[in-house]
């Protein structure tokens, strides 16, 4: 399956997403991170109503908390 990949920063803020996926004609927000912390920019977009879920990629474990779904970096192919 592909994939058309796109980046979402704000122009007037320091906000980032390293990647919005479409996925049943619905934007996934994907936030990678390289060392332990928070999340603020996905966290944001996860309020709205119409964004279902989001991944937060790290080097650590699985997880769910409310629409946000860790998976470790080698998972990354399953999503």
């Amino acid at each position: 399956m592909m994939y058309n990949i796109n980046y979402f920063k704000r122009d007037d803020s320091s906000s980032e997403v390293e990647f919005l996926l479409e996925k049943e004609c619905s934007v996934v927000p994907v936030e990678v991170k390289a060392k332990k912390g928070g999340t603020s920019s996905l966290d944001s977009l996860l309020k709205k109503d119409e964004i279902k879920y989001g991944y937060k990629i790290i080097n650590g474990n699985v997880g769910q908390l409310g629409k946000k779904i860790t998976i470790p970096h080698y998972m990354c192919m399953f999503l």
